[in-house]
C-alpha cells in the first residue's frame, strides 16, 4: 500500500497531542526491593492524537475518505510535526547514531535546541547544540546518513493508526467531529 500524505486542505485540528514513547524494562528484586532499569537505545517512537471537535461538512468530506483510505493499521501517512523549525536554510548532513553534522546554506541561522528535523521521514529533535553545525538528536538515528538532504522547514515522519480506529461523531444537520491516534510506523 502506498504511503499517503496528510491532507493539507484540512483546517488545523483544535488539539494535537504530540509525544515520544521511550521503551525500557524494569525489574524489582523480590528479596531486597532493589530496582534495575534498562533503556533500549534507539527505541523511542513518536505518537500523536488529533482532535477535530467541530468540522463543517466540507472539511469532514476531506478527512473521512482520507481516513478510510488508510485501511486501519495497515495504512501509512506522512505527518508533519506541530512545531515548525524556522530555519530558511537547506542542508546536507552526515550522522552517527545520535549526532548530526549539518552543512547549512545559511550557516549563521543554525538550528536551536527543541527544533524538529527529518531525514528521509525519520523525525528527530535537536536536544544539544554544540555549535552552528553540530547537534545531538533524539531519538537516535535508525540508519546512518552521508550527504543526505535534511528537512528543516517541514519535518515529517511516517505514522499509522494506533489501533485502526477513526472516531466520528455526527451532530446533524451542520457539524461533525473526529479524533484519531497515530503512532510512528517503523520498518522491520
Amino acid at each position: 500500500m502506498a504511503t499517503l500524505t496528510y491532507p493539507t486542505t484540512l483546517i488545523n485540528p483544535e488539539n494535537v497531542t504530540w509525544s515520544a514513547q521511550q521503551f525500557a524494562e524494569s525489574f524489582q528484586s523480590p528479596f531486597n526491593g532493589g530496582t534495575q532499569t534498562r533503556g533500549f537505545g534507539g527505541s523511542m517512537i513518536w505518537k500523536a492524537s488529533f482532535n477535530y471537535p467541530i468540522l463543517e461538512q466540507s472539511q469532514f468530506n476531506i478527512l473521512n475518505p482520507f481516513m478510510m483510505q488508510l485501511r486501519g493499521i495497515s495504512g501509512r501517512v506522512i505527518v508533519t510535526t506541530p512545531q515548525y523549525t524556522n530555519t530558511l536554510a537547506t542542508g546536507l548532513t552526515a550522522t552517527t547514531a545520535d549526532t548530526i553534522s549539518v552543512a547549512l546554506s545559511a550557516p549563521e541561522s543554525g538550528l536551536n535546541v527543541g527544533d524538529y528535523i527529518s531525514i528521509n521521514n525519520e523525525l528527530k529533535m535537536i536536544v544539544i547544540k554544540t555549535d552552528n553545525s553540530n547537534y545531538k538528536v533524539e531519538p537516535p538515528f535508525r540508519q546512518l546518513y552521508t550527504a543526505q538532504a535534511i528537512e528543516l522547514n517541514n519535518p515529517t515522519c511516517i505514522m499509522q493508526l494506533v489501533d485502526g480506529t477513526f472516531n466520528m461523531d455526527f451532530r446533524p444537520p451542520l457539524f461533525q467531529s473526529a479524533s484519531f491516534d497515530l503512532i510512528e510506523a517503523l520498518s522491520v
